[in-house]
């Protein structure tokens, strides 16, 4: 994808988490300041370097993991790790000494003389991480480095990440947001060719989430030993909207629950059309818009509904504006807007109704960096699956 208008810079010792869903941009990126691909219109400096201008010098101090592993497969680790060494320019009567320390570094001792081609996914990444390192770059380009790895395989190269950072700029492109989190001082996030947001983890949750992420798990009913009108759907197929709706609304909400389970940007559509629950609106009608902690229709008053049911009805009449995201049998999550309140008196509020609820637990988050990344990504994502 074309890179438009993208003002950005790396300093050494820190790393860049590019983020983007695929097509964004962030792989070009790479591919321009690694030389591969000469920009149309700007400038990018390695180094201080025009990429242009200086590519030798550029590629001198530059380290590039790209995305799919470019290994010769009849070459062995050592022999692949050993030509590079000649290539980056590292002392002939030292190389033999250099391959072998940074062999013991990858941990491929065990597989150095093997052909590469008999090598598992996560030993590749390894060997391509470790010709990246060759040569004591400056600058480290790690295109989705841990993509098809174990997770052992992916703590392994996590930590060899972070302890080659110290006297580098590194730039990592990721799916993973955990990823991101661990090594990321900084992350920018690509859409469509434009630089979205860029900043610290904290501060593009702080920034950009609009909302808190609640979980909750309700008691079991059949241990509670339940009447039949109060056994526990399915899977949570039949959780519907709150009641308090007309029959034609009800009806139209239990129409669209397949569908608010698969594809909830099209429920959340048809719910923001809907009118709200006829208690949440007398309540903003006569109390205002800071009155919906005031009071709520007690669970226990909805005789024949569910337990997930009566803790779904709670949860609308107490909080406007509260989505449910997910619903699994008993575990049920939502997003909260961050305008219902603070953090502590939303726990507060919750642990006061604990019992009245019959919630053996709950959590309550502010959004995740995923969460972020998708808001952030989102009509880009769209696009490209449509």
């Amino acid at each position: 994808a074309a890179v438009k208008s993208l003002w950005i810079s790396v300093a050494s010792g820190e790393c860049l988490g590019y983020l983007g869903v695929n097509g964004a941009g962030k792989t070009t990126t790479l591919k321009v300041l690694g030389g591969d691909l000469l920009p149309s219109s700007g400038t990018a400096r390695v180094v201080g370097k025009d990429v242009m201008k200086a590519q030798v010098a550029v590629r001198r101090n530059l380290g590039y993991c790209p995305q799919f592993d470019a290994l010769i497969t009849e070459l062995t680790a050592r022999e692949h790790l050993t030509l590079f060494a000649q290539i980056k320019g590292v002392p002939r009567g030292e190389v033999k000494k250099y391959v072998s320390e940074l062999i013991a570094c990858l941990c491929l001792q065990q597989y150095a003389d093997r052909p590469c081609g008999t090598y598992s996914g996560g030993n590749k990444r390894k060997l391509s991480l470790g010709l990246a390192l060759i040569g004591a770059p400056r600058v480290l380009l790690l295109d989705e480095p841990t993509s098809g790895v174990d997770p052992s395989s992916k703590r392994f190269l996590w930590k060899l990440i972070g302890n080659t950072m110290k006297n580098r700029a590194v730039i990592l492109t990721t799916h993973s947001m955990e990823e991101a989190a661990a090594l990321s001082s900084r992350i920018a996030v690509m859409a469509d060719g434009e630089l979205q947001a860029l900043g610290t983890a904290s501060h593009l949750r702080a920034t950009h989430g609009d909302s808190y992420e609640l979980y909750v798990v309700t008691q079991d009913a059949e241990k509670l030993q339940e009447g039949p009108g109060d056994s526990r759907p399915e899977n949570g197929a039949r959780i519907s909207q709150p009641v308090g709706r007309s029959d034609a609304q009800t009806a139209e909400a239990q129409e669209s629950q397949i569908a608010q389970q698969v594809l909830p940007e099209q429920a959340q559509r048809e719910r923001d059309a809907a009118p709200p629950p006829a208690h949440t609106l007398a309540q903003s009608q006569d109390q205002g818009p800071s009155s919906h902690h005031a009071t709520a229709p007690s669970p226990s008053l909805a005789p024949g509904v569910s337990l997930e049911q009566r803790v779904v009805n709670w949860l609308y009449a107490r909080y406007p504006g509260i989505q449910m995201t997910d619903c699994l049998g008993r575990h049920l999550s939502f997003k909260i807007p961050r305008q219902t309140g603070r953090l502590a008196d939303l726990f507060r509020d919750l642990s006061r109704h604990k019992e009245e609820l019959m919630l053996t637990e709950y959590s309550l988050s502010d959004t995740s960096l995923e969460q972020v990344f998708l808001t952030l990504s989102g009509g880009s994502a769209r696009s490209e699956s449509e």
